[in-house]
Order: C-alpha cells, then sequence, then structure tokens
C-alpha cells in the first residue's frame, strides 16, 4: 500500500466529537478477554487518540496520546480516573538500578494497568479539548479519560461471571517464540434498591506472551457501597485491591547493548564478540530475570449534603497507592553476568496520590433561563519513594536477585522520595437559554507551595470558556431531515507537572543540564511543567431520525515546556566534599513551545429491525510543530553511552524528529541533519457491528500514516554505528485490530437470567511497508525524546480467545 492510498483512505475516516467521545465497550461481557489494557480499548474508536506498546510483552506499558506530543520532555500521557480516583503518572515510576553499569543501565517501564479487571469496565469517556480539561488544572494538559466500572443495577440479587480463556500466535516466526495460553475470570454480586445498592467483584487474569517467561499474573477485589441514607445525606465508596506478578523479557537498551530480544533475532551487539555470553538465546533464558510484584489499592469516598433541591455540598476523597518491587538479575549466561560474575538489582517504589474535593453547588430556573454555579477548594498530592540497590560478584547464584546480600562489590544502594502538593480553588459559572444557547466560564486557581511561591497569580490560574448554539431549535425545528444539529466552541489553559529527582533527568532532557557528581546529586532536584492553550470549535449533527450521526471539529493548541533545576546545597568552606543543606536557588531553566494543530471527524450510520448493523468511521489529521526550541532542548535522545543521539528537536518540525547522516542514492555519506518526523500526520479508524436473532459481530480497524521509524535493529544487523537515512522507514500501516463473534443462548432454565458466547481475535493482519516486526511500536516510550524509535522490541501477538458470560 503506498502512502498516497493510505491518505485517501485516511482522509475517509472521520472521526469522533472533539469534545468529549464516551466509549461503552460493546464486548465487555465474554469478549473483554482480548484486551490487556483499557488504552487499548480506545486505539481506532476515538479520533486523535494514538495508542502504542513499547513492545508485545504483557507486562510492558501502553503508551496513549490525545492530539499529538504535548511536550519535548517525559511523556505526553492523559490523566486517568477510575470511578472519582486520580491515578498516579507512568512518567518515571521505574528507577533505573544500573545507572552506574554503563551499558546495562536501561531498564524499559512496566504497565501501569495490569491490576485492573478489563470485564468490570463500564464505560470510557475520553476529554480532549483544553477548555473541558480545565478543570483539572496541572494535571489536565495532556487530556482525561474517565474509566466508570460497573454500578448495581439490579432490585435482585445479581450474580455474573464472565471467563475467557486464548491462544497467543507469534506473528513472526523463529526460534525462541512459541504460541501461548492466557485465561481470565471475573465474578461478581449485586444488588440495588431505591435506597442503596452494592457490588462486590473479583477476578484472576493470567497473561502469557509469545517469548518464554513474558507473563503477568494479577488477582484483585472491589467494592463499591452507594446509600441515599434520606433526602439530605448521601454517601458511597468504591475501594479496588489487587496483587500483580510479572516477568519481563529484555528488550529495550543502549544502542550496541545485548538484550534477549536481539538474540530472539539473531542480531550480535557491536561491543561484544564472544556470542556465547554476549548473545546466547539459550543463556538469556536460563540467567536472566525481570521480575516484579506489585500491590495497588484504588479509592474513592464521598458524602454529599442535598440542603435544597437546588444547593448541594459534595464532598470527596480519593486514592492511589501501590508498592512496586522489581528484581533483576543477569547470571553467567549473559555478558553483563559473565564479565562481573553475576549482577543483580533491587528497585522499590512506593506510590501514593491523594486528591481531596469539596464542592458547593447551586442551580435554579428563572423562566427559560437556567443558571448553575460552583465554588470548589481541595488539595492534592504526590508522595513517591524510591530505594535501589545493586551488586556484582556474587559466591553463590541459586538465589539470584533475591540473594543480593551474597555480592561481593561494594553495594550500590541509592534513597530518595518526590514529594509535591498542591491546593487550589475552582470556581465555574455556567448559564442556558431554554434549549437555544448557553454558556460555560470557569477559573481554577492551583499552587505548588515548594516551586511557586516566586510565580505570578495568571502562572497559576487556569481559566476555561465555551459556548453552544443548538442550531436544530433555532433554525430547523420543523425539519423532518435534520433531527440535531449543535455548534460548539471554547478556549481553554491545562497544565501539568513532575517533580524529577537529578537521576531521572535523562528522562526529561536529551543533556542540557549540569554533570553532577554523584554525592551530590541529592542535592539537586527538577521541575517540569507545561501549559497548555487551546481554541476549539466543532458541528454535531443526527439526521435521518437518529440513523446517521456526523460531526466535525478543529482545534489549535499552544503549549510551554518547562525544565528548572534547583540546588539546595552548598560545599562546606572547611569540608568541600561535605554538602550542607540551603535555601533552594534555581541553577538552570530551559524552556521550548509545542503547537499541536488538527481536524477531527466522525461518521456513523445505523439500520435494520431484526437484522441491526452500525457503521462507523474516525480519523484525524494532526500537526505537531516545535515553534520554539531552547538551546538545552535541541538535543534529542541519547541512543547509547557515547554520546550518541537518535532524535533533535529543531524549529519548525515535529517533536523527536530523527536525526543522523543523510546519503545519495549511491549510499555515500553527504552529511547530516533531519531524516524524518515520527509523529503520524493521519490517524483513524473503522467498526462494524450487526446483531441477528441473538447472533452479533463486530470488527474493528484502525490506521496511522504520515511518519517514519528508525529501525535500529536492521541498522545494528548491519553492523552500523551511526543513524544514517538508509534505516528510516515509512511508519504507514492499517491493521485489522478486532474480530469478534457472539451469541446468546436461549434459555428456559429459572436461575439463569443470561448466557452468552464469544470468539474473538485481536492482531488479525497488519499492512504495511515497514520491515521491522511492527509499525505500531515505541521501544522507549518512557519519554518523548525517544518517540519513534524500534529497538529490540517484543514481537505482536495474535491473540485468539473463547468466553463465556453467564448471568444467574
Amino acid at each position: 500500500m503506498n502512502r498516497i492510498s493510505l491518505y485517501i483512505m485516511l482522509l475517509a475516516l472521520c472521526a469522533a466529537p472533539a469534545l468529549a467521545q464516551t466509549t461503552v465497550a460493546d464486548s465487555l461481557g465474554p469478549g473483554s478477554g482480548v484486551w490487556t489494557n483499557p488504552a487499548q480499548m480506545l486505539q481506532g474508536r476515538v479520533s486523535g487518540v494514538t495508542v502504542s506498546a513499547t513492545d508485545g510483552n504483557p507486562a510492558g506499558p501502553v503508551i496513549t496520546r490525545i492530539r499529538g506530543l504535548n511536550s519535548v520532555r517525559g511523556v505526553s500521557e492523559p490523566l486517568w480516573i477510575i470511578d472519582g480516583a486520580m491515578l498516579t503518572s507512568s512518567a518515571g515510576q521505574t528507577f533505573q538500578p544500573f545507572n552506574d553499569y554503563g551499558d546495562f543501565a536501561y531498564v524499559p517501564e512496566l504497565s501501569q494497568m495490569e491490576n485492573l479487571d478489563m470485564a468490570d469496565i463500564e464505560s470510557i469517556e475520553v476529554l480532549k479539548n483544553t477548555s473541558a480539561t480545565a478543570l483539572y488544572g496541572m494535571r489536565g494538559a495532556n487530556g482525561v479519560i474517565i474509566i466508570k466500572t460497573r454500578r448495581p443495577d439490579s432490585e435482585s440479587f445479581g450474580k455474573r461471571l464472565v471467563s475467557n480463556v486464548g491462544v497467543g500466535i507469534p506473528s513472526v516466526t523463529g526460534d525462541g517464540l512459541d504460541a501461548s495460553v492466557s485465561h481470565n475470570h471475573s465474578f461478581s454480586l449485586s444488588s440495588a434498591s431505591t435506597r442503596t445498592g452494592y457490588r462486590f467483584s473479583v477476578f484472576y487474569k493470567n497473561a502469557n506472551g509469545v517469548v518464554e517467561r513474558s507473563n503477568s499474573n494479577a488477582a484483585g477485589i472491589r467494592v463499591k457501597f452507594d446509600t441515599k441514607a434520606n433526602k439530605v445525606v448521601w454517601f458511597g465508596l468504591n475501594s479496588a485491591f489487587s496483587l500483580a506478578n510479572a516477568s519481563s523479557r529484555s528488550g529495550s537498551a543502549w544502542y550496541g547493548s545485548p538484550s534477549q530480544m536481539l538474540s530472539l533475532r539473531g542480531i550480535a551487539p557491536l561491543a561484544y564478540n564472544d556470542p556465547e555470553s554476549a548473545n546466547s538465546l539459550a543463556g538469556w533464558n536460563k540467567d536472566f530475570d525481570d521480575d516484579s510484584q506489585v500491590f495497588r489499592t484504588t479509592d474513592d469516598f464521598y458524602l454529599t449534603l442535598n440542603f435544597t433541591p437546588s444547593l448541594r455540598w459534595n464532598n470527596t476523597v480519593s486514592l492511589d497507592m501501590q508498592d512496586n518491587t522489581r528484581y533483576i538479575w543477569y547470571g553467567n549466561g549473559t555478558a553483563f553476568g559473565k564479565a562481573d560474575n553475576g549482577a543483580a538489582g533491587i528497585s522499590y517504589a512506593s506510590l501514593f496520590t491523594l486528591n481531596m474535593r469539596s464542592e458547593l453547588s447551586w442551580g435554579h430556573w428563572f423562566g427559560k433561563n437556567n443558571i448553575k454555579l460552583l465554588a470548589a477548594a481541595g488539595y492534592s498530592a504526590d508522595w513517591n519513594k524510591f530505594n535501589v540497590m545493586s551488586g556484582t560478584n556474587f559466591f553463590m547464584h541459586d538465589m539470584r536477585a533475591r540473594g543480593l546480600n551474597l555480592n561481593e562489590s561494594k553495594r550500590v544502594i541509592r534513597y530518595f522520595a518526590r514529594d509535591l502538593g498542591a491546593i487550589f480553588w475552582q470556581g465555574k459559572l455556567s448559564y442556558s437559554y431554554s434549549k437555544f444557547a448557553g454558556f460555560d466560564v470557569s477559573g481554577r486557581y492551583e499552587s505548588v507551595r515548594r516551586y511557586d511561591s516566586g510565580r505570578s497569580f495568571s502562572d497559576n490560574l487556569y481559566p476555561s470558556a465555551s459556548l453552544w448554539f443548538d442550531l436544530h431549535e433555532l433554525l430547523l425545528k420543523s425539519s423532518k431531515t435534520v433531527s440535531a444539529l449543535r455548534l460548539e466552541g471554547g478556549w481553554g489553559v491545562a497544565g501539568r507537572r513532575h517533580y524529577v529527582p537529578y537521576e531521572m533527568l535523562p528522562v526529561f532532557t536529551g543533556g542540557g543540564y549540569p554533570k553532577v557528581d554523584l554525592d551530590y546529586r541529592g542535592f539537586y532536584d527538577g521541575y517540569d511543567r507545561i501549559k497548555s492553550s487551546e481554541w476549539n470549535i466543532f458541528l454535531k449533527s443526527s439526521f435521518a431520525r437518529g440513523r446517521i450521526d456526523f460531526s466535525l471539529g478543529w482545534y489549535d493548541k499552544t503549549t510551554e515546556d518547562e525544565l528548572s533545576l534547583y540546588c539546595y546545597g552548598e560545599p562546606r568552606p572547611t569540608k568541600p566534599t561535605i554538602w550542607r543543606k540551603t535555601p533552594r536557588r534555581l541553577v538552570q531553566s530551559q524552556g521550548s513551545t509545542i503547537s499541536n494543530k488538527g481536524i477531527e471527524a466522525d461518521f456513523a450510520i445505523r439500520g435494520g429491525r431484526a437484522f441491526k448493523w452500525r457503521v462507523s468511521l474516525d480519523g484525524a489529521y494532526n500537526v505537531n510543530r516545535l515553534t520554539k526550541v531552547d538551546p538545552g532542548d535541541a538535543r534529542g535522545f541519547l541512543l547509547n553511552q557515547y554520546s550518541m543521539y537518535a532524535t533533535m528537536n529543531v524549529e519548525g518540525h515535529p517533536v523527536s524528529s530523527i536525526y543522523g547522516f543523510t546519503v545519495d542514492s549511491g549510499n555515500t555519506v553527504t552529511g547530516e541533519g533531519l531524516l524524518g518526523d515520527t509523529v503520524p500526520v493521519f490517524t483513524g479508524g473503522i467498526g462494524f457491528t450487526a446483531s441477528y436473532k441473538g447472533f452479533s459481530f463486530a470488527l474493528d480497524a484502525y490506521a496511522a500514516a504520515g511518519h517514519k521509524i528508525l529501525n535500529l535493529n536492521r541498522m545494528l544487523a548491519s553492523g552500523e554505528e551511526y543513524v544514517a537515512a538508509p534505516f528510516v522507514e515509512k511508519g504507514d500501516y492499517l491493521r485489522i485490530g478486532r474480530a469478534s463473534l457472539g451469541y446468546d443462548i436461549p434459555l428456559r432454565w429459572k436461575h439463569v437470567k443470561a448466557l452468552g458466547v464469544n470468539v474473538s481475535a485481536n492482531n488479525l493482519f497488519t499492512f504495511t511497508a515497514y520491515k521491522g516486526w511492527n509499525p505500531e511500536v515505541n521501544s522507549f516510550a518512557a519519554t518523548n525524546l525517544a518517540n519513534g524509535l524500534d529497538y529490540g522490541s517484543y514481537p505482536l501477538a495474535r491473540l485468539v480467545m473463547l468466553g463465556i458470560c453467564l448471568k444467574f
């Protein structure tokens, strides 16, 4: 498929509403097993939303981006909310235990969603416009995704069982790749009355990859309780507890260094001449471990006081807490382990996010005029602690990483905490005149005491405004063709902030920060802050009595990205090697500006009575450009320990453009420069569903185009040490993502309400000119600096699952 034909296809795929898109999962019964992460459910279904995996490892993270890249550093991950609880950001949650061991320093991130029961999800809502996400202040710049779990839905005592079992089949062939079996199960009890409702659910899921010892296991419970004690007092809680274990394989690494995925490809690393120790697949399978254990609880509590029918006081407290322990071992079957007689690292992280909010709202109708007022205040905080130990030269290897005390080298121990808290005040005014028109105006002031004391008021203010007109009511009320026509527009400002310990700065900057001796690193930290301002407008329409829906939207977003490095120590006059704490002072600051402009549209048509069907098309066009580049941000991703950068940030070009040597038709080097843009210009999807007499069918496909991928696997296989144009390939692709066939079995059993069976498949076919294993890849997804790089990626698996859903 050439690029022109793919562009034409993508232009025909029109995208989703610009303000918010609610996706109700259509197969969260027996078909839910084809997804291991809620982000995968959005792929190709919501315009402007792209989803990419670092690899196909079941324990690997899935990166979600809304409307392009909004930062030159860190990640552009949106804010995830589950039943009111804001989840801890995935950025920088894995600390590197081997930072002082050169080529073996890189350790990939882990998934942040392994502990979620997919069958428990009722709906997913995506907020894309900054005029909507401004309500979330310093957490809303990258968009907001709201997950709602199932509620009590029966007046009687109801029980529900969802169970899936499936087979994963490698999309490529080779030694070390084999089919795998996965299964997951969910059981719930629920009941509801006019006053009280509760739901209790438990789950277990086991996901196995197509590479040996790549798997994850998770189990958990969720308790949901709501009660309307009387007309005044309502309260409830929603608590989830889970435990997950995962075994990951070695994929991403510094360029030229060995990894298990390179050995699986048969590619020898650059600096190692002993394939028996450096790149033996058998050695990796036997003597490498990357095992993690994660305990997590996500809780939300609320109390609502209804003083009058129009005056309400709502109070919520939510938290997301997880303890993550990761054991990494290199034995004598690996180059690292053989050279150092074993190497072990243990990384422990305690992550805690708290949000408290108190909101007073009032609303009233004055004839055809409706006014709503809201005033809120609250506090949000992130308290994260990290403890990392590593060592080499083990006189006994039997205990592997858990026997870290058996090492005979100087043990490296690091401990640090990164705490960040903010208070906020918020107000909102909403007005509407009958069904004809209305507007919203809001403002949120948010201040981080640790860093914002010297900033002006406007730096921490997040305003928004939106305006809507119901053109159908105003102009076309008598029309039999047009059943809905609504015009909306808005403007808003939202932010995002991270506290960055010194040793995590490489994830946030390409090297433009002062180098500090190991003993002094604890006296330096960074504050990464982005602020986005966006205009948007869209038209939403419906025709033929709701059988045809169409929407078209436009947005223009500008993001200021700033990183500040602080120091709060200085050498003692008499002992220069000993530092003492002093008031915090700014050492260095760098900032760049990014523009994202785009068009999103959506088209859906449905029909039939006995045979019901629906076709949906979605697509987006986004132009990502750097409008200002700080010299400290110019350099992108450091590919190896020898100061070789694979990407650069250049004004007038997208974030993280591929950089290297240019060549002529004879592959002779002619110079150096930018080799390609890594941010897709077009994304889109198509979906088809149908049902007839208990049978149901669904088919989804999605695509991306207008971007390049740096195929570092092919580059290393050629023995090249430097990035060059021949290894930059088109990343355009079209993927048949999911197909499912279900049947609701008619029953006459007294105690069984419904029984459904389903067979589903994921990742069926991919049409692409890319020569790597998977064009939908992002090997170093922990940072935007490395967007579009494929190195040591895990092979994609086709997953076929059989499931049942039983209600009784």
